[in-house]
C-alpha cells in the first residue's frame, strides 16, 4: 500500500522538495503512481494522528474519509441543484447522486474517486455561483476546489473552462463588470496555484531519492515466490 510508505518531512521546506520528500511516492518506490497525492495526504494524516497508519488499518481510515466525502458530494449536489433550478430539483439531483450505484461503490473502498468527485462538484457549485454573479468567496471556492481536484485526479483540470464561461455569463447578464471580474480571476488564480502545490506532493519534476526504498517497501511488498525447478529433457521423457 502506497500510504503505508509515506512519512512526514521533518521541515515544511521538506514537504515542497519534490525530488527528496517523503510524501512523494515517487520518492518511496513507486515511480508509476499515476493518482493525485491529496487522498493519500488526508488519510495518511488522520491515521497518523489516530495512530492507525499501518498497513492493517490505514484503509480503514481511507474508507470512512471516503463514505464522508461521498456524502459531502450529495450535499454539494443539492447545493447546485438548487442554484440552477430551485430547491425542488436540488432534491431530486441529490436524490439521484445518493443512489448512484457507482457512487456508493467508492464510498465502500479507499479510492480516489469519492475525493476527486467531492472537490468537482464544489467547483461545479462554485462555477454556478459565479455566473449568478458572485463575489470573492466563490473565486476563492472555485479556484480551491478546481486544484484540489486536479490534485486528486490530473484529468479533472478539464473543469477549468467552466471558469471563463461563468464569467462570460456574468458580464453577459450584467451580474458583474469587467474590473470586478478581472481581480476575482487574479484572485481565482492565485489560489488555485497555492492549493494545488500544496496538495500534490509530486508536481514538480526532481531527481528521487531512492534510500529509504526498500524500507518503505518492505512493509507492503508480497513475499517472494520460491523458484520451481526448470523442467530437463529427462523429465519430459514418457
Amino acid at each position: 500500500m502506497v500510504g503505508v510508505a509515506l512519512e512526514a518531512p521533518p521541515t515544511l521546506s521538506g514537504y515542497f522538495d519534490t525530488a527528496r520528500s517523503p510524501l512523494n511516492p515517487r520518492n518511496r518506490g513507486f515511480p508509476f503512481f499515476v493518482y493525485g497525492t491529496l487522498p493519500l495526504l488526508l488519510v495518511r494524516g488522520l491515521a497518523s494522528l489516530l495512530g492507525l497508519a499501518d498497513a492493517a488499518h490505514l484503509h480503514l481510515v481511507g474508507r470512512v474519509l471516503a463514505a464522508l466525502f461521498d456524502l459531502a458530494t450529495v450535499l454539494l449536489t443539492w447545493g447546485l441543484g438548487r442554484a440552477l433550478a430551485g430547491p425542488r430539483v436540488g432534491v431530486a439531483a441529490a436524490a439521484l447522486m445518493a443512489l448512484c450505484v457507482a457512487s456508493i461503490q467508492h464510498a465502500h473502498f479507499f479510492t480516489v474517486d469519492a475525493f476527486a468527485a467531492c472537490f468537482g462538484a464544489g467547483a461545479l457549485l462554485a462555477a454556478a455561483r459565479l455566473a449568478a454573479g458572485g463575489g470573492p468567496g466563490a473565486q476563492l471556492a472555485f479556484g480551491a476546489c478546481l486544484a484540489a481536484a486536479a490534485a486528486c485526479r490530473i484529468n479533472l483540470v478539464l473543469l477549468a473552462p467552466l471558469y471563463p464561461a461563468a464569467i462570460g455569463a456574468a458580464l453577459w447578464s450584467g451580474a458583474t463588470t469587467a474590473k470586478r471580474a478581472a481581480a476575482g480571476a487574479a484572485l481565482a488564480v492565485a489560489t488555485s496555484l497555492v492549493v494545488f502545490r500544496a496538495a500534490q506532493a509530486k508536481s514538480r519534476r526532481g531527481r528521487a531519492v531512492t534510500t529509504p526504498v526498500k524500507a518503505s517497501r518492505a512493509l507492503v511488498a508480497p513475499p517472494a515466490c520460491p523458484k520451481l525447478p526448470c523442467p530437463t529433457a529427462s523429465s519430459d521423457r514418457r
